[in-house]
């Protein structure tokens, strides 16, 4: 389902500066986005999407998640020249513990062949009117919930700031709600909100319900509110199949974000109905299956039987990296090409072998790789896993090769320092950490080791306690 081109997308370090709109002449058009968030978040996930063309993710990173994120994070899209006058919508979902507790969007004019930047802000769901507690509780964050879209989430997004609903990613789906269960209900008792596994939570979007019922979680792709306890699209419904909420009023039209299940119609419907009239999925146009055939999971049975790559509908396609698929006549897909180059008639690969897991990516003709476009602030080991690189059998960072230190050598701030009379004006600590020397905690001269000044003793200018 993910047509994704997406050639890049990996954790830099620290903030960038917004990067100025230049020509890029030959290349492919790279995207920055700059992410600002608060609170708990190990992981970021993104989606990318264009009119009538879904274009990259739901792609998380780091993949694996691991140790609370700094903010802000950046990441790098490379993209194809094609998108070239297009909006290309990006949604940004943040996660903490594979949980989802925020949200944010934006939209990017794209000019190919430039070099452009995309600032975002991430906001947290709100749980009885506070802020949400970044760490999932219970049954799913007790906050306002589902907040937009971890893979599980239904993609709720009351902390949208930017862009259309139209960019929202098609794997939504209206009835997940991130750990929302309604469960027991005793200590709801006069609540006039909505009960998430005994706890009372304001009624406020993307999280609806009065009167103490179970709490539902919105769709934010067909709901923009809630209107008495249910979730709504400016003053009316939510909006049905085939259509999404933006600006307060639903808009009808068929596209792979808004059709993910089925294919669209002439009159640009999405039927899921999979007909051998209507055949395809991924908001596909519909296709009609030759001879009447049948029509399973989005292919023609013609095609199934005499493609041998993969099929969209009644369509054989040659294989890509945007058209793959593992078997011939399966319904193709798209590779991620953060993982994979090239599409084999098992699929999608990397340098001919198994896709990229873990710490890795696909460097094209290479084959998966650790370096600092997946392990930015720790250090490569052997197998390619990326390490904190904060201990002294274990030093690095930026994606390097991992290095033991060796003493008197320890790792401080993730590189190997020797704390001596050369490098240190202070006094060393016992962690090999050079410090000022003039602290009552930490006191000395010359590279010595610090010492710490008792009861009224004080460290004197001459790095003494006295």
């Amino acid at each position: 389902m993910n047509r994704s081109v997406l050639r890049q997308l990996a954790f830099v370090a620290a903030a960038l500066a917004l990067v100025s709109c230049n020509r890029l002449p030959g290349r492919d058009t790279l995207l920055t986005v700059k992410v600002d968030f608060s609170g708990n978040v190990d992981q970021l996930e993104f989606t990318g999407d264009a009119p009538n063309r879904h274009v990259f993710g739901p792609t998380a990173r780091p993949d694996p998640a691991g140790t609370a994120l700094t903010s802000p994070q950046t990441v790098l899209v490379q993209l194809p020249g094609d998108l070239d006058g297009l909006d290309l919508t990006v949604n940004v979902r943040g996660l903490w513990h594979g949980e989802p507790v925020a949200l944010g969007s934006g939209v990017q004019h794209v000019t190919s062949g430039t070099a452009m930047t995309l600032e975002l802000g991430l906001k947290p769901f709100a749980s009885d009117g506070g802020s949400v507690d970044a760490g999932p509780t219970d049954a799913g964050p007790t906050d306002a919930g589902p907040t937009d879209a971890g893979p599980a989430d239904a993609g709720e997004d009351a902390g949208f700031d930017g862009g259309s609903d139209a960019g929202l990613d098609a794997g939504v789906d209206a009835g997940e709600d991130a750990g929302f269960d309604g469960g027991d209900d005793a200590g709801c008792t006069g609540c006039t909100g909505c009960c998430n596994s005994g706890t009372c939570v304001t009624s406020a979007f993307p999280v609806c319900g009065v009167s103490g019922d179970a709490c539902t979680a919105c769709n934010a792709m067909t709901a923009d509110g809630c209107d008495a306890g249910t979730c709504a699209c400016g003053a009316g419904p939510a909006c049905g199949s085939g259509a999404y909420c933006d600006g307060g009023a639903c808009i009808h039209a068929c596209n792979p974000l808004t059709c993910p299940n089925g294919c669209c119609t002439a009159l640009d419907t999405c039927d899921t109905s999979g007909s051998s009239s209507a055949c395809g999925v991924h908001g596909i146009a519909c296709a009609t299956c030759e001879d009447g055939g049948a029509c399973s999971g989005g292919v023609c049975a013609h095609c199934q039987a005499t493609c041998g790559w993969c099929c969209n509908g009644e369509s054989c396609e040659p294989p890509s990296t945007s058209a793959c698929g593992a078997t011939p006549g399966a319904v193709c897909d798209a590779c991620d090409p953060f993982t994979a180059d090239q599409c084999t008639t098992t699929g999608c690969s990397c340098a001919g072998s198994t896709p990229c897991t873990g710490a890795t990516h696909c460097v094209a003709g290479v084959g998966c790789q650790c370096d600092s476009v997946t392990c930015p602030n720790g250090c490569c080991d052997a197998n390619g896993a990326c390490k904190n690189g904060t201990t002294n059998a274990v030093c690095g960072m930026g994606g390097n090769a991992c290095q033991p230190c060796t003493a008197p050598a320890k790792c401080v701030s993730q590189a190997c320092f020797t704390c001596d009379a050369t490098t240190c004006a202070g006094c060393c600590d016992s962690n090999g950490v050079c410090n000022p020397g003039d602290q009552k905690a930490a006191c000395g001269l010359g590279g010595n080791a610090c010492s710490k000044c008792n009861g009224s003793h004080s460290c004197t200018d001459a790095g003494t306690c006295a």
